[in-house]
Parts: structure tokens; C-alpha cells; sequence
């Protein structure tokens, strides 16, 4: 049986715990190699114009996010796939940056190529490794600090039935902590049938839990500050509607920061409902409105430095759509 459902939604945000890169991620701890095909997936979340605490500006946040996963390779005991993001930031605003005086940039762009080997052992053990290299920056590339590097290594083990065992082992100069310091993590995966399953360790636990036939619970939480909640309610074959609640952050390093080791982190919180629509085997669609709050930028080297070139957004609504593809 293809188990990549079960661990798709824990392998998403272990990727984003560790900081690496792409959505793909969660085809690590899939149990079945040679499989892969390609997927593809877009999203957009915007919200409208607001004020910007102490400064009598104004702005409007725009979000844009393309992933690709290619198999270039795959056999029954190995597969080789390329992965591939861009984002971009858009900011609508002549807000500054309080303690330096300087323009915010309007445009913040994080482009990241990598590629994922996975090989299966003789003792049913799969072992893989990713690398990405990118750019987080207003400015890509323009020198090396500006550049984004993560390296990865995991090992899934099974255990009992189709639970399992997974380490990690993460490389990343683009973290909120622990910046350019190899960070182990693990984690038990367990499968009590369609209705139960998740995964409890470090960095990240999850659960996704089905008590009725149309009512959908799931639950994340990753260390230190990327939580998600969600219900949902299957109304129609392949139409669900939910709420969810998220708390999440970007990086970026500013071409023009006076410390390297600085980047411009932004914080939001989120409170939305929408409806999911499977349109077919190959193509969902999801749209979404609600409310974000508590939202701020600052610059510094972690979360310590909150207060450093702060600037706090007024709540407000948000808009969110995303379509998804395989083939």
C-alpha cells in the first residue's frame, strides 16, 4: 500500500522546522521507492492595506509561492529527484526601518534549487540526502552572504507493522536558532489504520486524527514558533470545508544589512476558513479567507532581537488561493 498520505503532512513541516526548502520534503519517509512523479503547485495569500504601528503608513502584503518535484531517476532500489521553489514578497508601502532610518524594500524574493537521493538497504532501511542552494534576499545573489545553503541526511527504520523510526541530521545557514550548527532530530511515525496516525519526536509532533466519517482533526507543532491546527468537514465527494489556525514566519537576508549575520524575519498569525475541492485525481484547488494578526518585521541574527528594526502591522483580513497538480 502507498503510504505517502500518511506522512505527507508530517514531512511538510519537518522540512519547514529544519529550514530546507521545498513542500516536497515530504517524500523522505515514503516507504516506497520508485514511485515518483511529478508535482507541481502554486499559491497566493494577500492582504489588503493597513496601518504601520508609530510611522502613519501604510501596507498591503502580497505572498507568491511556486514548488516543483521532478524524478529524474527512480528504480526499485533508488530514485534521484530534483526540487525547486520560488517565493516572492511583495510589499506595498514606504514603511522604515525605525532604528536605521532606511526604506523597507518592496520586493523579497527566495529562489532554492536542490536535488533528493534515496536508496533502499538490504535491511529494508531507507537512507537519503537533499542539498538546496538559493538566495533569500531583496537582492539575489548579489554577494555570498546572501546565499542560502541546506544539507540534509535521514534514515527511515520500520517498526512494528507500518509505523517507523526516522532520523535526521540538518546543515542550514538560513534557521531562527542554531545558524550553521549541524541539528539532529527524530521522530516515531505511527499508523493506527486511516482514521489515527502522526508522529511524535523532536523537532516536530503531529497528529491527524478522524473521529467520524466527514470530520477531519489535525494538529502540528515544530519547535520553536511554527504551529498548525485545522478541522475539517467533508460536505460533498471531494469537497471539504475547514478552519485552520497558523503561525508562521519567512527569512531574509537584506542586501544592505550593516551585520551579516542579520536577516529580516516576518512573523503572522492566522485564523481562516475555506473549502478544499479535489476536482480530480490530479488537480486541487484550495481557497480560503480569514483574519491575520499579531504580524511584525524586525532585523536581527534570532527572535531575541524582536525589538531591532521592528515594524508591527495593524490586523487585518487575508485572502488565500492555491492549486495543485501530479502527473
Amino acid at each position: 500500500m502507498n503510504r505517502t498520505p500518511i506522512y505527507a503532512i508530517v514531512i511538510l513541516h519537518v522540512a519547514a522546522a529544519l529550514a530546507v526548502a521545498q513542500s516536497n520534503f515530504r517524500d523522505w519517509f515514503d516507504p516506497n521507492i520508485g514511485s515518483m512523479s511529478l508535482r507541481a503547485d502554486y499559491n497566493v495569500r494577500g492582504s489588503f492595506n493597513e496601518d504601520v504601528s508609530e510611522q502613519r503608513r501604510k501596507m498591503q502584503i502580497t505572498r507568491h509561492d511556486f514548488n516543483l518535484s521532478l524524478p529524474i531517476a527512480q528504480s526499485e532500489d533508488d530514485e534521484w529527484t530534483l526540487n525547486a521553489r520560488l517565493r516572492s514578497l511583495i510589499l506595498d508601502t514606504d514603511a522604515i526601518l525605525p532604528d536605521t532610518f532606511e526604506s523597507l524594500p518592496g520586493e523579497w524574493w527566495d529562489v532554492r534549487v536542490g536535488a533528493t537521493y534515496r536508496r533502499r538497504l538490504d535491511n529494508d532501511w531507507i537512507a537519503g540526502a537533499n542539498i538546496t542552494l538559493g538566495s533569500a534576499s531583496d537582492q539575489l545573489f548579489s554577494s555570498p552572504d546572501e546565499v542560502v545553503v541546506n544539507a540534509s541526511f535521514f534514515l527511515r527504520m520500520p517498526a512494528e507493522n507500518d509505523d517507523a523510526w526516522v532520523l535526521l541530521l540538518n546543515y542550514a545557514n538560513g534557521r531562527q536558532f542554531a545558524d550553521h550548527i549541524p541539528l539532529p532530530g527524530f521522530a516515531y511515525l505511527f499508523d493506527r489504520g486511516p482514521n489515527l496516525r502522526g508522529s511524535i519526536g523532536l523537532p516536530f509532533s503531529n497528529i491527524y486524527f478522524k473521529p467520524t466519517d466527514n470530520l477531519t482533526l489535525e494538529a502540528s507543532y515544530l519547535i520553536p514558533r511554527i504551529v498548525h491546527a485545522q478541522v475539517g468537514v467533508d460536505i460533498a465527494d471531494g469537497l471539504q470545508f475547514y478552519t485552520a489556525f497558523d503561525w508562521t514566519n519567512d527569512r531574509y537576508f537584506r542586501a544592505a544589512r550593516d551585520d551579516d549575520d542579520d536577516r529580516l524575519f516576518y512573523f503572522e498569525k492566522r485564523a481562516v476558513a475555506g473549502f478544499k475541492w479535489n476536482i480530480s485525481d490530479n488537480i486541487a484547488l484550495d481557497i480560503a479567507g480569514g483574519y491575520a494578526f499579531d504580524r511584525f518585521f524586525f532585523e536581527g541574527e534570532n527572535y531575541d532581537d524582536r525589538g531591532d528594526n521592528r515594524i508591527s502591522i495593524s490586523d487585518g483580513p487575508v485572502l488565500m488561493f492555491q492549486v495543485a497538480g501530479t502527473l
